[in-house]
């Protein structure tokens, strides 16, 4: 019945960066919240974190449309 999805090196690349694009969107988030703890300005750090978990989402909503597609050819599960 072949091998299992994430055996592929194609979908392993996409998850790779699926899992990247949610490291950095909550480390930009932390880093947001330790420039409040320290007393400092965090707004470009809050707008960075907006900014690339905007974009993830969008980039992963796309992504996760092909995975779902991509064993059988249509939308089906």
């Amino acid at each position: 019945m072949g091998t299992a999805i994430f055996n592929h090196q194609t979908i392993a690349f996409m998850l790779a960066d699926m899992a990247t694009g949610i490291e950095a969107s909550r480390l930009l988030t932390y880093k947001s919240a330790y420039e409040i703890d320290a007393g400092r300005s965090n707004t470009m750090f809050a707008s960075m974190a907006k900014v690339n978990t905007y974009s993830f989402k969008k980039k992963k909503k796309k992504k996760k449309l092909f995975l779902r597609t991509s064993h059988c050819g249509r939308r089906c599960c």
